[in-house]
Parts: structure tokens; sequence; C-alpha cells
């Protein structure tokens, strides 16, 4: 806990050991958790110019660009590490995270599963980032129940003027087939026991889920049967629950 300290000594080190690439490491790694990156990246650059095959230095230079908003720059980096050691399960976690900010959730899921696989103890790390990933899905899906509960409430109201409910029960059905696309993406890029970890560690990812599947049911029997006294209550309450759930998702960031 005495930061200014550690960089002081760190510096020190730096500027009697300049050949040292390790003293250069360990100084660029203390300057970013200070928030310093930009200083860091002229220190991680020392240090791989001193040791340029080092896959440590690359990922954290890495880590500095990412900090620092070049999210090209940092992807760069992982990758020039993972030539050097395809193993090193920080470049693999941390690659993840970067293709996660660019919204690629396939493949960051699939870097944080094999980061976890590479390094136990970045495990945890792994599922907490995997769940970043799946609420991002199911927001996306959530605001995709608002409109199926639209269409449901038109459903009902073109039944109670005596119009013909195929067109909104074939949109229904198209909207509902989108929610079954989300929850088999995830059963195949998410292992069972995985998904079971990441929702005990995220109750209410449980509950999105939950809610997603109990909209698909919904849209599914009204595309079928169509208007029902069932139908009346399915559009109102997906929209409640669906506007409640966006509302806790902005409050939670």
């Amino acid at each position: 806990g005495r930061r200014q300290e550690a960089l002081q000594m760190a510096w020190r080190a730096a500027t009697e050991n300049p050949h040292i690439h390790s003293v250069h490491y360990t100084y660029a790694s203390l300057l970013l958790e200070a928030g310093r990156p930009r200083d860091a990246l002229d220190v991680i650059d020392e240090a791989l110019r001193l040791q340029p095959e080092s896959a440590d230095s690359l990922v954290l230079r890495g880590d500095i660009h990412r900090a620092l908003g070049s999210f090209t720059a940092a992807e760069d980096n992982y990758e020039a590490a993972l030539r050097l050691e395809p193993d090193h399960a920080s470049a693999v976690h941390n690659l993840a995270v970067n293709r996660l900010k660019w919204g690629k959730l396939t493949t960051s899921i699939k870097g944080f599963l094999g980061a976890g696989r590479l390094d136990p103890a970045l495990g945890e790390l792994a599922r907490r980032n995997i769940g970043v990933a799946l609420i991002r899905v199911l927001r996306v899906s959530t605001a995709s129940v608002i409109l199926l509960s639209i269409v449901l409430i038109a459903v009902t109201a073109s039944h109670e003027n005596s119009q013909s409910t195929v067109v909104p029960r074939v949109f229904i059905a198209l909207l509902t087939l989108g929610l079954v696309g989300v929850i088999v993406w995830l059963m195949r890029s998410v292992p069972r026991p995985t998904l079971r970890a990441v929702l005990r560690e995220r109750g209410f990812l449980a509950v999105r889920l939950a809610f997603l599947a109990f909209a698909i049911i919904a849209g599914m029997i009204t595309a079928v049967v169509g208007a029902t006294p069932l139908t009346e209550v399915f559009g109102p309450l997906l929209l409640f629950g669906a506007v409640c759930l966006r509302v806790y998702g902005w409050l939670s960031g």
C-alpha cells in the first residue's frame, strides 16, 4: 500500500541498472498501476529494447495501450506475445478482453475459456468476464423482448377489433426464433459447468435468462395459437418486465 515509495525504488533500480530488463518491466508495471500509462509506455519500450523476445513485456505493453484507449495496438502486442508463447494465459485472456471491447463476443468467450484452462488462477477472472459478455447479449435480447411485447399487445387489439392477426403473429414468430437463436448460441458457446458457475456468481444474469425463456414461451404460444386470454396477459407482463430489467441495467451500469 506504499505506492509512492514503490515507484521511487523502482525508478532508482531502473536508473542505477539501465541494462537490466526486469527492473524496467517492474517499473512500467507500477506506473501502469499508478494510473500513469504514458510514462509506463516509455519504460516498457526500453524493456523491450533490452529483451525483444519477452512475451510478458509485450503483454504489459498491450495492457498499457489498452489503458490509453489504443485497442488496435493492444491487440497487436497480445498477438505478438502469443506468437512467442502460444500458451501464455495472460495474453490469451487480455486479448479476449480487448475483443470484448470490439463486441466480438464469441471469440472473446473462447479466449476466456482458453485462459482459464491454461492457468486455473485466472479462472475466477475469466468467469467474471464471461458474465460481462453474456450480460451484453441478454441486454440486447431484453430490448427485443420490448418489441415482442408490443406486437403481442397488437395481436390482442387486432383480435378485439375482429381484424386478422396473421401478420403480427408471423412477426412474433420471427422475433421468437431470434430469441431462441440467442439461447442456442449461449449453450454452444459456454460449457454447462462454466455457465452454472457464472450464474451462481451473477444471480441477476439467471433472472435475465429466465425472463428470456418466458418470452420465448409466450411468443411461441401466441404465434401458434393466436389471441387467447393468456396473450392479453403476456404482452403487458413482458413489457413491464423488460422495462424493469432495462432500468436495472442502467442503474447497475
